[in-house]
């Protein structure tokens, strides 16, 4: 006779972990090494845990768990939060989510999960942007009317600082693509046209590895992260 597997939901944040066994009260362990590990001798089996995405901080607990043989399910957090909001009004509280995830994360859409290279190239990718945002950032403050000189010379260094540092990145990112499992990707996106090293970049890194889930509009949306390369005229 087969077991039902017990549904758990678990919220991340930095530092902590809210559990929900089966919708219950939640309990809360640390985010770290240990703890997860504890987690996972603790949790019943079988059992499949539901984690919203929170901007990398999941990677740890659901790495852990899944080496332990638990089936991980990480979920979009708006459609979280919609559930959220359906079953308990406005309220928005860590115990409350992960009892939430717990009793309908099955409900939730099932994404394949991205591998550990596939997280190292997005987290590689995402700091080139941020760079590139922060030298645009230091650019428009040093138009700023009236700026004091030495102000202005300092926000102009720290921008040219920032591109050159985000070029260098470029580059190492694109030999490191080039010896990863992604390399024909990357070199597929590059072949199409009006598709240039930015977009190709940030598809290969943020594009799910199974594409037969998205719809055209959502493939489209992940293209648009990428910003325009006026130097060559391609994205």
């Amino acid at each position: 006779m087969n077991s039902v597997a017990s549904e758990i939901g678990i919220d991340v944040s930095m530092d902590t972990l809210d559990i929900s066994i089966g919708g219950g009260k939640a309990f809360l362990v640390k985010n770290d090494r240990n703890a997860c590990e504890e987690l996972a001798a603790r949790l019943p089996r079988p059992c499949v845990v539901h984690i919203e995405s929170s901007g990398g901080h999941e990677r740890l607990v659901a790495r852990v768990l899944r080496a332990s043989g638990i089936e991980v399910r990480t979920h979009d957090p708006l459609r979280v939060k919609r559930i959220s909001q359906a079953r308990a009004g406005k309220a928005k509280t860590d115990p409350i989510d992960a009892r939430n995830l717990a009793s309908a994360g099955r409900l939730l859409p099932v994404r394949t999960p991205k591998t550990v290279e596939h997280d190292n190239l997005a987290d590689h990718s995402r700091a080139i942007e941020a760079l590139k945002d922060a030298a645009r950032e230091f650019l428009v403050r040093a138009r700023s009317a009236q700026l004091d000189s030495v102000a202005q010379s300092a926000y102009l260094d720290a921008a040219q600082t920032l591109r050159m540092r985000a070029e260098t990145l470029e580059r190492q990112f694109v030999a490191r693509v080039k010896a990863s499992s992604h390399a024909t990707r990357y070199e597929l996106a590059l072949s199409v046209e009006g598709v240039g090293p930015c977009m190709a970049r940030v598809c290969v890194a943020e594009l799910p590895e199974d594409l037969t889930h998205l719809t055209t509009a959502q493939i489209a949306a992940y293209a648009g992260l990428a910003p325009i390369d006026n130097s060559s005229g391609r994205h």
